[in-house]
């Protein structure tokens, strides 16, 4: 076989690229491509998890297999084979031009590639300006704020709900017709329901244990989530996770809206950061008010029927601490809800390249590839 010129792409500067808007022909030109080795290099971007379907859909230069023609939109079987070494797909890809050969990650090519920090572009910056201001404008008027509170309330409860399940309590999660909001139903813990879960640990590590990264991380996770149950704090986080589970919703849109990651429509990037600035600002408030208005904090202490909230049980059934405190920590997590959510985006990369290797058992994540 001929010997033929291998060519390294950087999958960041490829993928910047494409959003930018650049031309087939211009991409091929940059990278020197022929159509079969671009379409093969956007497949290959995909299957990396770098780009979406709904992406891919609005790029020019797929060719189709049956008449060798550029079509505007890829065919249904326009799917590129992905090389072994990637998913342990035999390497059946074939060229008719030497310089394109199909793409394959070496060892290597591994070790040389280094992720990149992810910087704010036109997109970007639009997002993040425009997005929280129309989130507090949704505050003046009654039917959006209504709809937004009434998810951040079905959020909190599902927090509450989910948390209860995890360390073995059934609950179940509905609106409060009578006194307004939300309310779980907690019931008895279960100990048939803290065993399926021991189950489902060591049946995880059983099927992981070739994988010394992720076995050690789920026997990381079963002897924390032993240790809370056993103690009070399991009681704490349900309570805490139900405004916790409303600020994780608003960091992950808040990632959605900046990366563009999990958005079949482009109009869902906008509307996931309004919803998730939405919550954010909302608790913000809520936390503010009970720092600052001795008002709130009467009407917070006197509960709901005969109910506590959430707050006041954290810090005088549990912890033993001035409730001011407990306050003070969630007004905290407010204000790194969104700073998170923007250092995934920039360090998105870096993310995906320590899920892979605790996924796959390896120290290297797929960021060049060769032609």
């Amino acid at each position: 076989m001929a010997n033929s010129t291998r060519k390294k792409i950087k999958a960041g500067e490829a993928v910047n690229d494409i959003r930018s808007g650049m031309t087939d022909a211009d991409l091929r030109e940059k990278y020197g491509l022929s159509p079969q080795g671009l379409a093969l290099l956007f497949g290959r971007l995909a299957d990396a998890g770098l780009l979406e379907r709904h992406e891919l859909e609005h790029l020019q230069g797929w060719r189709d297999s049956s008449s060798g023609e550029l079509t505007r939109k890829p065919p249904a079987a326009a799917w590129p084979v992905r090389p072994r070494g990637f998913d342990g797909a035999p390497d059946t890809t074939q060229f008719t031009q030497e310089d394109d050969r199909f793409l394959k990650t070496t060892p290597d090519d591994s070790a040389d590639s280094v992720p990149e920090v992810r910087h704010l572009e036109r997109t970007e910056w639009i997002m993040l300006l425009v997005t929280p201001l129309i989130a507090l404008l949704c505050f003046v008027f009654f039917w959006p704020a209504w709809i937004l509170s009434t998810f951040t309330i079905l959020s909190h409860e599902m927090g509450h709900a989910i948390f209860g399940w995890v360390f073995g309590y059934p609950s179940f999660p509905q609106f409060d017709i009578l006194y307004g909001g939300g309310l779980t139903r907690h019931f008895e813990r279960y100990t048939i329901l803290l065993i399926v879960i021991y189950l489902g640990f060591g049946v995880l590590a059983y099927l992981n244990r070739g994988n010394r990264p992720m076995l050690t991380a789920i026997v990381a996770v079963a002897l924390t989530h032993g240790i809370i149950s056993s103690t009070s704090m399991h009681s704490v986080i349900i309570l805490f996770m139900g405004h916790g589970t409303e600020l994780i919703i608003a960091g992950l849109f808040i990632f959605r809206c900046l990366s563009g990651r999990a958005v079949v429509h482009p109009a869902e990037r906008p509307l996931y950061g309004v919803i998730g600035f939405f919550i954010v600002f909302y608790d913000l408030r809520f936390a503010y008010g009970l720092l600052t208005s001795r008002l709130r904090v009467e009407e917070y202490l006197d509960g709901k029927a005969d109910l506590d909230n959430d707050f006041v049980r954290i810090a005088y059934d549990h912890l033993h601490v001035n409730m001011s405190s407990v306050v003070l920590l969630f007004f905290v997590c407010c204000v790194l809800s969104p700073l998170l959510s923007f250092l995934a985006f920039r360090y998105m990369e870096y993310l995906h390249a320590g899920i892979a290797a605790v996924l796959h058992g390896k120290a290297d994540a797929v960021e060049e590839t060769t032609l």
